[in-house]
């Protein structure tokens, strides 16, 4: 297996926490995906606020979030 990031392996160890032995295969490319969510999710909070500051804390954190997502999508499981 690759090696995880912190986050990335927090992340994906609450998911396998919640599976049973026979799903764990998907459990990385099912956080993959519900932190890409998470990430599109947080662009659309920009909305009208033109704020710079805040404009650009919320693309870092998206970013964040896609970079865990291009993780777990990269482990073997």
């Amino acid at each position: 297996m690759n090696e995880l990031s912190p986050a990335a392996q927090a992340v994906l160890d609450a998911v396998i926490e919640q599976w049973d032995a026979d799903r764990r295969p998907i459990a990385s490319p099912l956080a993959a995906a519900a932190i890409r969510i998470a990430a599109d999710r947080m662009m659309s909070l920009i909305g009208d606020i033109c704020h710079p500051k805040y404009m650009e804390a919320i693309e870092a954190a998206s970013g964040f979030l896609e970079g865990i997502a291009a993780e777990l999508e990269g482990s073997d499981g």
